[in-house]
């Protein structure tokens, strides 16, 4: 559960320091890259939680 918070936070302040930084063209293409490599970490751990509470029960 606290490694779900952790990325949540993680991906929380690559957006905002995205936004933040929309003016310049070199950071906002570094943090795109890595707030869509987040979202698809949280998305796949996401599924294989959910697969994992499937067998459970």
């Amino acid at each position: 559960m606290l490694q779900h918070v952790e990325l949540m936070l993680t991906t929380w302040m690559l957006y905002t320091t995205l936004t933040f930084h929309k003016k310049q063209n070199t950071m906002f293409t570094v943090l795109d890259v890595l707030v869509v490599l987040v979202k698809k970490v949280l998305q796949s751990l996401y599924l294989h939680h959910a697969k994992e509470i499937l067998f459970v029960n």
